[in-house]
């Protein structure tokens, strides 16, 4: 009879030679670069034709490149699940920790580089139903 190793609920785990940091680091730094990518897509109109495509192809990356590596999560709802049924929520920190740290690191950037172009100037505008767009803070 063949032993296959047991699947244990789909738990993510860090790939050989990745520690607890270098896990953090990657899941952090794939939602801050994901927080500047929709923050420059969403600030043009060209931009906002191209975020579906741009979304996936980044996603498909992020699963293709980190995912063999540090397990690549990139969603703390990912790992929580399997995390509580199989028992194992020792890296459960480090795979919910880190996009959070990405996500405020990646609004701090974006805030900083939306201060530097002028306050306001990024706005998202949005449209009344049968009329012109809006964007808040202005008249």
């Amino acid at each position: 009879m063949v032993s296959l190793p047991p699947v244990s609920h789909a738990v993510v785990r860090p790939g050989p030679g990745w520690g607890d940091g270098a896990v953090v680091a990657a899941e952090a730094g794939v939602l801050a670069g994901s927080a500047l990518l929709l923050a420059g897509l969403l600030a043009r109109p060209v931009g906002r034709r191209v975020l579906p495509y741009a979304v996936g192809v980044v996603t498909a990356l992020v699963i293709a490149v980190l995912g063999p590596l540090s397990g690549g999560s990139a969603n703390p709802a990912r790992q929580f699940g399997p995390a509580l049924l199989s028992g194992e929520p020792g890296l459960l920190w480090v795979y919910g920790g880190g996009p959070v740290l990405g996500a405020v690191v990646g609004a701090g950037l974006v805030a900083m580089v939306r201060g530097r172009r002028g306050a306001g100037r990024a706005s998202v505008a949005y449209s009344r139903p049968g009329g012109p767009p809006v964007v808040p803070g202005r008249p």
